[in-house]
């Protein structure tokens, strides 16, 4: 899978190997959606960089509902999934960052609930925590599927001063 910021065009030149997948690129300034098909062997890259490339072979229609598409986030953001990890290994690639009201228990329950129905299965789940800042309460959860060789992640951040959750895709290996 390549990376893309949301700066450069997409392609549909094959990349590697031929494999047939249809991609789903946002655009970043409206709510539509480009539809391509695409040969290429989806890889994943050891990053922290957002994709806006969303692989429908895996992750298609999996954007939670009520939700709007991020592109500035803070770096914070990123160490969270650092911390998160622990001792799972894995190779990562984030596919996006998205930005609802919505309660953290909600957009991880709709996750649980969608992805299983697809035939995926917890890897590791994490109920949502409270976490005390001197700006607020904070709440932070994440949940890993797998299916196969192939996972998806979903952190999941509760900010309490600008009143809104923040979650983040990521397509992942567990090694």
């Amino acid at each position: 899978m390549d990376i893309f910021t949301p700066d450069e065009p997409t392609t549909s030149e094959p990349t590697s190997e031929p494999t047939t997948s249809t991609t789903t690129t946002p655009e970043p300034t409206t709510t539509s959606s480009t539809t391509s098909t695409t040969t290429s062997e989806p890889t994943i890259q050891n990053t922290y960089e957002v994709s806006t490339e969303v692989s429908t072979q895996n992750t298609y229609g999996i954007v939670y509902p009520n939700s709007r598409p991020l592109y500035n986030i803070p770096d914070y953001y990123n160490n969270m999934i650092k911390v998160s990890m622990g001792d799972i290994s894995v190779s990562m690639s984030i596919l996006g960052y998205y930005e609802t009201s919505d309660a953290i228990e909600n957009i991880i329950d709709w996750y649980i609930t969608k992805l299983t129905s697809m035939g995926y299965y917890i890897v590791e789940y994490i109920p949502p925590v409270k976490i005390s800042s001197p700006y607020g309460v904070y709440e932070y959860s994440y949940v890993i599927f797998e299916k196969g060789d192939y996972g998806i992640g979903i952190w999941a951040v509760r900010d309490p001063i600008e009143g809104r959750t923040i979650y983040w895709i990521g397509e992942i290996f567990v090694e």
